[in-house]
This record gives C-alpha cells, sequence and structure tokens, in this order.
C-alpha cells in the first residue's frame, strides 16, 4: 500500500456555487482513526479510479481499425478451469464483470498451459492455442456484452430497444432536464426542427455514439422530447419563474456510520417560497415494469431525498417538499418534509 500523505486536501463546490477546502493532516500515533482523513482518502482514491478509467476510455477509443487489449489471469494448477477475480482496481476488474463468463468458457475449451518456477512452460501433449478475444468493434462492456461480442459483425442497424437504450437515452434526457431548468422550456417548444436536431445529434455525438450509431435513437428521442413538451407538470417544473439553486448537485452524506455520495436532480424554490428537491427515473413503458418495482424505487428515492433535505434544510431556508418524478411513465410522487 502507499504510504499515507502528511496532509490531504479537496476542494468541495457548494450549494450556492462557492468552495469549500477541506484539510485534514495524518492521524496522530495515538489516534486509531481520523474519520475526515479517511473521507478524503476515500475521495482520493475514486477520483484516482476514475481518471484510470478515463484514460482507458481515450486511449481504446483513439483507435481506428483495430484494437487490441491484452490480459493477464491467474489459475490454479489443481483446478485449471477456475479463474482468480483480477485484482480491485485494476483495469482488467472494470471489464470483468462482462468478460469473466467468456474467459470460463474458452477455458473449459482449451485448458491454458501451466508456466514452470523456471519459467519454462511444461506443455502436456500437443501445444495449445493461445487464448484471444476477439470483439467487435461496436462491442461495450454491459448486461449485453455477450451479445454484443459476436464473432461477427452485424448486419443491420439494431433497434434501441435491443441494445438497452436506458445507456444512451437516460444521460441525454438528464442533460436537456438541466438545460430546460437553466433556460425555460418554452425555449425548446420553439425551436424549429433545423436546430432541434442539431442539439440532439450534439448529445448523441457526446454519449459517444457514431453517426451509422446514432439513427435508431433519433427517433426514439424526439418521441420522448415530444412527450416531456406538452406535459403540464414539466412546464411547472421548468417554469423560470422559479428561482433555480442547482441541478444535478452531488454531495456526500455520512448516514449510519457509512459515507453516501448521492446526486439530486433539481433543487429550487417555487414563486409560493416552497423549496423542491427533485429526482428524476427515466424508465418508460416498454420496460414493463412493475408496480412494485417502481414503489421500491420511489422508497429508495424517497430515503435518498430525505437524508439530503435534513442536510440542507437551513441553507435552503424555506419550508421543503421532496418529489420524485417518472417522466416518461407520467408518475409523480411527492411528500412534504418532515424532520
Amino acid at each position: 500500500a502507499d504510504d499515507p500523505q502528511l496532509l490531504l486536501s479537496m476542494e468541495r463546490p457548494t450549494l450556492f456555487g462557492h468552495t469549500d477546502l477541506f484539510l485534514a493532516p495524518i492521524k496522530a500515533a495515538a489516534e486509531e482513526h481520523d474519520p475526515i482523513y479517511a473521507y478524503l482518502y476515500h475521495e482520493e482514491k475514486k477520483r484516482a479510479n476514475n481518471e484510470m478509467i478515463r484514460l482507458l476510455y481515450v486511449a481504446a477509443t483513439r483507435a481506428k481499425s483495430s484494437l487490441h487489449l491484452i490480459a493477464v489471469v491467474n489459475t490454479d494448477a489443481s483446478h485449471p478451469t477456475l479463474i482468480s477475480s483480477p485484482p480491485k482496481n485494476s483495469l482488467l476488474a472494470y471489464f470483468w464483470p462482462a468478460l469473466a463468463n467468456d474467459f470460463l468458457t474458452k477455458i473449459k475449451e482449451k485448458p491454458i498451459f501451466t508456466a514452470l518456477a523456471t519459467n519454462h512452460i511444461n506443455y502436456t501433449g500437443n501445444k495449445p492455442n493461445f487464448l484471444f478475444k476477439r470483439l467487435t468493434n461496436n462491442w461495450f462492456t454491459s448486461t449485453l456484452a455477450s451479445e454484443a461480442c459476436a464473432t461477427t459483425p452485424p448486419t443491420s442497424i439494431a433497434k434501441p430497444s435491443e441494445l438497452n437504450q436506458q445507456r444512451w437515452i437516460t444521460p441525454i434526457l438528464h442533460a436537456l432536464f438541466k438545460q430546460w431548468s437553466q433556460d425555460g422550456i418554452e425555449k425548446w417548444c420553439n425551436l424549429d426542427n433545423t436546430a432541434r436536431m442539431t442539439i440532439i445529434n450534439k448529445y448523441l455525438l457526446q454519449q459517444g455514439l457514431l453517426p451509422a450509431e446514432k439513427i435508431p435513437f433519433i427517433d426514439t428521442l424526439n418521441q420522448h422530447i415530444d412527450q416531456l413538451l406538452i406535459e403540464p407538470r414539466n412546464k411547472w417544473l421548468f417554469n423560470q419563474e422559479h428561482r433555480l439553486i442547482n441541478c444535478q448537485y452531488a454531495l456526500t452524506l455520512a448516514e449510519n456510520n457509512q459515507i453516501k455520495s448521492v446526486i439530486i436532480d433539481k433543487i429550487f424554490i417555487d414563486n409560493v417560497n416552497t423549496g423542491w428537491l427533485v429526482n428524476y427515473k427515466m424508465y418508460h413503458a416498454e420496460e414493463n415494469h412493475s408496480d412494485v418495482f417502481l414503489e421500491q424505487e420511489i422508497q429508495q428515492q424517497y430515503q435518498i431525498l430525505q437524508s439530503t433535505a435534513k442536510l440542507l434544510q437551513k441553507s435552503i431556508a424555506a419550508p421543503l417538499r421532496l418529489g420524485v418524478y417518472f417522466p416518461l411513465l407520467g408518475w409523480w410522487r411527492e411528500w412534504e418534509y418532515n424532520n
């Protein structure tokens, strides 16, 4: 492990746009634990891991025609078909949920040779083939990775429902909601088709979709946007008379001796001086989620909003209400915050 640093620091934006500076010196020899130092160390490790993932993404997306990713996995000599999980926070660990089954399948088909302590390779019988996993250029790590890793490229453009459209559409809708919160929804209602398509294409490009890959998502996005623009609740939610405090506000809570990172999608004060904390869930009707599942989601979001309101009530200085919004389903649930 790395030697602990003498001083850790971190800047955090506040609710109203200022910046706070956290400082924590290394714990004294007589102390068993310093919670502030431990928190800053945890955040620094998380930042370093995210930076490693970002660099991997940048490196992988620079390939023009082909990309080779090479990984080493460990096996047990007495059980050659069992693989040890890669070290935590290694690059392979981020791919592992999508690739583990493929590795196991290939090993059962072609047992891996073992290297002796003398670094000479011990072969029994014919020399086995090396295990290469060849991925198509449209592969991504997700719950659908097994379908995406087909040995032959797709011959036609897949429909959004076949690709887990939540991966692409959800962040775009969140970005749109943030823009509507800042600029007002009326501006979008008055856009002509050319201007609207320019913005949609920009958002799709930001998600890493190539021009040919964007096609199946454009119609779906347009349908969702048309639905959202005529929804009366959205005209209230994105009303410019409200005083916007923050959008997609990230903060860290300490609850039950655990550190939790949460994001509140919108915090604002309406025209009757009521403060609102609202989170969005972008489920859509085609996913056929049960009422029980959605109710569990509502209760989970309620707990997050309740804990956040307890932390922010003095800063907002207004009566608070909490809201969970399913815009594509037309569902809305709200509560009065009661400390």
